[in-house]
Formats: structure tokens, sequence, C-alpha cells
């Protein structure tokens, strides 16, 4: 076991508990693609990682997606021009990542259910369109509790 998390290949995965997943699929797209005008904000980027949950929940499918915590960067105040604005010191400006990844994970049964897959679905950032995944992101797949966040799937 690695604490780099290096992937077996490029969509198996060894967790530090020893299971191995597989990446079946991956839709990536710009995180702020509906963003017209502005600065991202620390209430606009958690809008847009609630909004991610609640679109891939999937109770008879994935279950609920683990999003990943993403690496949040503060926007200079001189770059927005909100650093007296009463506003912004409430909301102060913060951008996720420019890229948004939704994967779809498989393994063997979780542990003790005699199922033969578990599945789960895993939301994160990064700054460029994979391949590759993130180091930061390939480490935070290498930590995943799997048997507390898949579900059973049936095929």
């Amino acid at each position: 076991m690695t604490l780099d998390a290096e992937p077996l290949d490029r969509t198996t995965f060894r967790l530090h508990s020893g299971r191995s997943i597989e990446l079946v699929a991956i839709d990536q797209s710009r995180t702020y693609a509906r963003l017209l005008a502005g600065a991202p904000t620390r209430r606009m980027n958690q809008r847009i990682m609630d909004g991610l949950i609640a679109r891939y929940v999937e109770p008879g499918g994935y279950g609920v997606p683990l999003l990943l915590e993403p690496d949040q960067r503060m926007a200079a105040d001189s770059a927005t021009g909100a650093g007296s604005d009463a506003a912004a010191a409430s909301d102060p400006p913060a951008a996720l990542p420019p890229i948004v990844c939704v994967a779809r994970f498989m393994s063997s049964g979780v542990g003790g259910t005699g199922d033969i897959w578990s599945v789960l679905r895993v939301i994160w950032f990064q700054d460029d369109f994979a391949f590759p995944i993130d180091q930061r992101v390939r480490s935070q797949i290498a930590a995943l509790d799997w048997d507390a966040h898949a579900v059973t799937w049936e095929p």
C-alpha cells in the first residue's frame, strides 16, 4: 500500500484499505460555465457543490454521491474590487478549481453483505480536464472509506 495514491492503471485504484475500485465513467465540465458576470464567492461555491450532490443522488442506483473536499482559493480583494463592500466581507470571493469531475466507481461487494458488486459516485474539482487525475484527488480517493459510502449494485 502506497501513500502517493498512484493508480494501478488509468481506471483502477487501490484504496488504503487494500480494496481495488474501478473507474467506470467520468463526466467533466467547467466549474463556472454558467457564471456570466462577477466573481465566484464562498456562498456561490457552496451552492454549486450542494447542487451537484442533489443532481446526482440516485437512491436506486449509485446512492448519495461523495464530494471530495475541494481546495478553494481566496480571490484577491483588489482583483474583484470587493475590498470595502460589506457584502463581500460576509461572502468573500473564492474560486474552486476550474474543472468539476463526476465519476462512477465500482468494486466488489461491501464488507459483510455477501453482495457481488458495490458502486459509488464521487465528485471532485481539479485544475485540468482528466487524465491525469490530480495528485491531491488521487490521495483523497485512496483514503475513501468504501464500505461507509458505497451502495450495493445489481446489474
